[in-house]
């Protein structure tokens, strides 16, 4: 139990802030920091009033998702669209779709995908 009280005193003093700076226990050849790598992955919703279609951007890849009745009414609202865009990356991962040349989209969803966009995906 004294053994117990010691370490948890112990570990409480290495994590002591002393004027504003921060104290870190102590490795063989000094202090050592680790550092976490960030991690960001960025989706962009369009929703294209021609098609009725749900352009998804992820980097350079444009899915084109097909949306249902209920959906399409749905979408102009901001509770409608964000409950869309959750369940649509949710679903991405495991969606099924068909690769489609640039040339044959309509002139709406290429620029509702945008100039990066170099991949485009029909989701099924």
């Amino acid at each position: 139990m004294i053994l117990l009280g010691f370490l948890c005193m112990a570990f409480a003093a290495t994590l002591t802030n002393v004027n504003g700076e921060t104290t870190m226990m102590p490795t063989g050849n000094g202090t050592h920091h680790h550092h976490e790598s960030n991690e960001m992955e960025q989706f962009s919703f369009n929703y294209d009033g021609r098609t009725h279609m749900l352009l998804v951007v992820k980097g350079s890849q444009c899915y084109i998702w097909r949306l249902t009745d209920l959906q399409k009414q749905m979408v102009h609202t901001d509770d409608g669209l964000r409950q869309i865009e959750i369940q649509v990356i949710r679903d991405i991962d495991s969606a099924m779709y068909t690769t489609v040349p640039r040339d044959i989209l309509s002139n709406s969803i290429q620029q509702a995908c945008g100039h990066k966009s170099s991949s485009f995906f029909l989701v099924h």
